[in-house]
């Protein structure tokens, strides 16, 4: 004898959606998976496409993370660590950015690159050209952070 359970009582999952997985962007993730970001980059105030690889280093570690599902993966052993460096390639341009804090790990960055000039609101350190400037806003927790590190940008 066959039993037939009504259809809203099965559970329900996307066509080609794992078991367990969880979105980049969900506030599900969960313990012990990698923290997800995403890297937004704009040049001269236009939108250009984000790096696919970015490194990773602390002074005894350095890791490789490829993008996936629109986000990065940070290892769980560098989530320890008190700050990451982070390194990419973009439009003709390599990005260094040192010292960022683990906790930023965890949501969208927007990176703003300048050959010229920054738009209003970016005030690059005294000295520098905006060609070796980036302005990194951190989409994580209230209120909103956001930096200018330079020299953090030379050609490729």
């Amino acid at each position: 004898m066959a039993f037939l359970l009504p259809i809203s009582l099965l559970p329900l999952r996307a066509v080609g959606q794992e078991k367990d997985s969880v979105g980049p962007h969900s506030s599900q993730m969960q313990e012990g998976d990698p923290q997800c970001f995403s890297i937004h980059v704009r040049l001269n105030g236009a939108q250009i496409d984000g790096p696919q690889v970015i490194v990773l280093k602390t002074k005894q570690i350095e890791s490789t993370a490829y993008l996936e599902h629109g986000c990065f993966k940070v290892p769980p052993a560098l989530l320890t660590k008190k700050a990451l460096d982070v390194s990419f390639t973009v439009s003709g341009s390599r990005v260094y950015l040192s010292a960022i804090a683990t906790g930023f790990f965890s949501g969208p960055w927007d990176i703003d690159l300048a050959d010229k000039k920054f738009g209003s609101g970016v005030r690059p350190p005294k000295h520098t050209h905006a060609k070796e400037a980036c302005a990194v806003a951190f989409h994580v927790g209230e209120p909103e952070r956001a930096l200018v590190q330079a020299p953090c940008r030379t050609p490729k």
